[in-house]
């Protein structure tokens, strides 16, 4: 169910006003994500721990979905070449949300604006803030609570100036960014005091007219974010040929950056809290902005040098905080506990020392859900994020044929450096299997011997922890990689071939939507997007008649996932979709509209972990005063 309004009017000859408003529910496609518990607390994490707010409850998902915005515009025209704008919102959500650590349930999230505006001929000043608040929202698989009332700040001043008879333009200004989150530590935990952005920026661009065809487009553009070092610079320039009005060429060139968001800084979320039965958290981290993560590595730890911290660890001697040298054998006495728990005596076995048996390193992979083989090389001091900039070639054009064939065409170049992506940061030690074995087998039977140094060497001892993380906690945090590059290209093609119809075409292309790991590299990358998309579409339109109509055929091949959610694999899909509308003969502005996504019922997932997608129909009676 849908509803919208707006409504536009005059106070007076120089204030006018809009009113907008819009209301949707409906219920969601069903999908239960397996990780999620049958039960859960509802709690809030603080640095004391977490905080439980109430009792176990059922954990059911709740698929109806809700969303209601309104928005509210004044306008005045102070004078003929002055004009200000006063506007303001809110919306309110309801709706289930994918994200890295898995769906949450967002109950009544609310965000509201507040925007002024002035103009006056070249001069443009507009500031605003935004604000938000989370309502009741929490994760599904931890029963963690989301507290997010955090607020921005923006003030934008662009003005321009024409020189040379109007062939040569100029447009400069600043904008700033002032970023407050509030999380009552549900997000940010430790970082909570500690966490707010300032960004400035100013921006020259200037536009000449070389010819009537020719126009060159050079921009420049200067950046400080508090929590950066180094100003970030970013160019762009553009050629635009254009010998007539029905065909234009394009060259550009553009330098961009991305600074790192505040949950790549400041992000500590207890994924999922050590238990009795599971001795190690998964905690995410933000990358401090100052220090990076640092590990301890000196000549009295264990394994090249490296020390770990372990959750077995008695009080007596330091506990899950203490940090002892890499080396497995340490906590013998722990697996001899542990396997007689499960009555498998040990007793007997003399306590083998790091000469007997050796200590392995092995790394948690969100790829395959696995622990991986690691060496001591790999753990390395992890520096703060920096920006990531993307530098990219593109060559378009833009034209007409024989007055009835439209035609757009581009291909580009992207170059990527410190792609960032979230990623296990630490390592844990095990035991080695084989001399494991063989110190074992000197106590039983070779079978028996091996069958059980398996199962000792299936339990971490402990974790590899940075300095600035959390002791024996699995710790994820957003690690930087190094370069990427790869083409691009996108083709379209509308066709009119009698009035009233309209036959459009599309392709788009990367040449590489995977990176696989690096040596230095802790994973693979991937665009999380499809290498190949096509679509077509046939459209009809009769003003006279009031009648219009659409059939959109769109297929997305498969492409492989790699989220900190998880691998895997989206399979190709292809849908065709419908849009209709009559005006009705009514004497009055009353429009049906029918719209049918995937109007074949093709099942399909969009998105790994996402709910797979039938056909949705929706009729729209639209009136107009």
């Amino acid at each position: 169910r849908m509803g919208e309004f707006r409504h536009a009017g005059l106070f007076s000859e120089r204030i006018a006003y809009k009113l907008s408003g819009s209301y949707h529910q409906g219920d969601d496609w069903r999908f239960v994500d397996p990780e999620e518990p049958d039960s859960l607390i509802l709690a809030l994490q603080s640095p004391d721990g977490r905080i439980p707010q109430g009792e176990l409850i059922p954990n059911i998902r709740d698929f109806d979905t809700q969303k209601m915005t309104s928005d509210a515009r004044i306008d005045f025209k102070i004078a003929e070449d002055l004009t200000a704008v006063l506007a303001g919102g809110f919306s309110r959500v309801s709706e289930l949300a994918i994200t890295g650590i898995g769906y949450y349930q967002i109950k009544d999230w609310m965000t509201s604006y507040l925007q002024g505006r002035l103009s006056y001929k070249e001069l443009f000043v507009q500031a605003f803030i935004n604000r938000s608040n989370a309502g009741d929202t929490f994760n599904l698989r931890t029963g963690e609570l989301v507290i997010d009332q955090g607020v921005q700040f923006v003030t934008q001043i662009q003005h321009g100036t024409m020189l040379l008879d109007g062939r040569q333009h100029f447009t400069y200004g600043s904008d700033i960014l002032i970023t407050r989150p509030d999380s009552k530590g549900t997000i940010y935990g430790r970082n909570e005091a500690d966490d707010h952005i300032d960004e400035i920026g100013y921006y020259l661009q200037s536009e000449t007219e070389l010819s009537p065809q020719l126009k060159l487009l050079v921009t420049g553009r200067l950046d400080h974010n508090n929590r950066l070092p180094d100003l970030v610079f970013s160019p762009r320039a553009a050629l635009v040929f254009k010998p007539g009005d029905r065909h234009t060429t394009r060259l550009t060139y553009n330098r961009a950056f991305d600074t790192p968001p505040a949950i790549g800084l400041f992000l500590d979320l207890n994924v999922n809290p050590a238990t009795q039965d599971n001795p190690y958290g998964v905690r995410i981290l933000g990358i401090p902005s100052k220090t990076g993560f640092t590990f301890h590595r000196d000549g009295g730890g264990g394994l090249d040098g490296l020390y770990m911290y372990s959750p077995f660890t008695s009080e007596e001697d330091g506990g899950r905080a203490a940090a002892l040298p890499a080396e497995a054998t340490l906590h013998w006495d722990t697996m001899v506990a542990i396997m007689g728990a499960q009555e498998i005596d040990l007793s007997d076995v003399p306590a083998p020392g790091p000469e007997e048996v050796a200590t392995v390193l092995k790394e948690f992979s969100t790829r395959t859900g696995n622990f991986e083989p690691a060496t001591a090389a790999s753990v390395r001091d992890i520096p703060p994020l920096v920006s990531r900039e993307t530098t990219t070639y593109e060559v378009g054009y833009k034209g007409i044929l024989n007055q009835k064939l439209y035609l757009t065409a581009g291909m580009y170049y992207e170059h990527n450096t410190n792609f960032a992506a979230f990623n296990v940061i630490t390592s844990s030690v095990f035991f080695d299997s084989t001399s494991l074995a063989a110190h074992l087998a000197r106590s039983m039977s070779a079978e028996d011997a091996a069958a059980l140094a398996g199962a000792i060497a299936g339990i971490p001892v402990g974790t590899i922890s940075p300095l600035e993380g959390d002791p024996a906690d699995l710790l994820i945090s957003s690690r930087q990689f190094g370069k990427t590059s790869h083409l691009g290209a996108e083709l379209g093609v509308a066709y009119y071939p009698i009035p009233g119809w309209t036959i459009t075409g599309s392709y788009s292309y990367l040449s590489k939507n995977v990176f696989e790991k690096k040596k230095s590299w802790p994973d693979g990358i991937a665009l999380n997007a499809s290498r190949n998309k096509w679509g077509a579409s046939v459209a009809y339109a009769n003003v006279a008649s009031g009648i219009d109509a659409k059939i959109r055929w769109r297929y997305v091949r498969g492409f492989e996932v790699l989220d900190l959610i998880g691998a895997g694999k989206v399979e190709s899909y292809s849908i065709l979709d419908l849009n209709a509308g009559y005006r009705l003969p009514l004497g009055q502005p009353l429009k049906l509209s029918l719209s049918v996504q995937n109007m074949l019922d093709n099942r399909h997932r969009e998105f790994i972990t996402a709910a797979e997608i039938g056909r949705l129909a929706m009729l729209r009676l639209t009136y107009s005063l």
